[in-house]
């Protein structure tokens, strides 16, 4: 099994190697379709590993997490929409 500090070295270069993927899908598809669709993909992942009773299970556990870190994700969300803005901007947009 891999230790722990292995795993989050893994997770935070997958989440670098997606920002440029979700960066360029946010130009043509609206930051709901994005989310729903990441989402999608994680729950049916999770059915095809641990079944519909363990996908559940683990799900729950992140709502759960979610709920307990609200003004964590508040202030989060709020930095995101500033970062997504700014992706969104065309070349007419820029201050340059």
């Amino acid at each position: 099994m891999t230790d722990y500090k292995e795993l989050e070295e893994q997770f935070k270069k997958c989440i670098e190697e997606l920002r440029p993927v979700i960066s360029e899908l946010s130009r043509k598809y609206p930051l709901e379709i994005i989310e729903n669709s990441l989402l999608e993909v994680a729950l049916r992942s999770l059915m095809l590993r641990y079944g519909l009773e363990g996908a559940l299970t683990v799900f729950a556990g992140c709502v759960m997490g979610m709920t307990k870190a609200s003004p964590i994700i508040e202030k989060f969300d709020e930095d995101i929409e500033k970062e997504l803005s700014k992706m969104r901007m065309t070349p007419d947009e820029t201050i340059h």
